[in-house]
């Protein structure tokens, strides 16, 4: 039924969280790579853990959550490149990577591509696409028609 699948849900959140907490203690295992050179955070997001998921890493303590975010795969890729190159990802993860660590959002793809052009090349919703705008120009932005001379 539905509300089991939830509460298997939930379960699976808290049990991501007390591992997370469990690491953040030993700050080594958190960045530790695997033997084909990913990250916890990494293995996260190239298997589709929920936005909740990548949302406990976005909520350690900012100096691992900065190493976390910015550390490159094998292939040279942050989190969010790897995020953008998946088909059909989900915006909230991508969404999530952005709050965590909004700077990741100026560092070009291992190609040069800027990530906010691959963000709109796939598709990704306005809300998504304004989140990467922000971190370029953190400024409000306002619709043209409301500002006139």
């Amino acid at each position: 039924s539905a509300g089991t699948i939830v509460g298997a849900h939930n379960s699976c959140i808290a049990g991501v969280q007390d591992i997370l907490a469990l690491h953040e203690k030993r700050k080594d295992t958190l960045s530790a790579r695997d033997n084909n050179g990913n990250t916890p955070l990494h293995i996260a997001v190239k298997h589709r853990a929920s936005h909740k998921v990548i949302d406990l890493f976005g909520d350690l303590e900012e100096a691992l959550r900065r190493k976390l975010f910015s550390q490159l795969d094998k292939d040279g890729n942050v989190p969010l490149v790897i995020a953008l190159n998946m088909k059909d990802v989900c915006p909230c993860v991508v969404a999530s990577i952005i709050r965590a660590l909004p700077s990741m959002c100026l560092i070009p793809s291992p190609s040069g591509s800027m990530p906010i052009r691959k963000a709109t090349a796939i598709g990704l919703p306005s809300s998504v696409i304004k989140a990467f705008l922000l971190t370029d120009m953190p400024i409000e932005i306002i619709h043209a028609d409301v500002v006139k001379p």
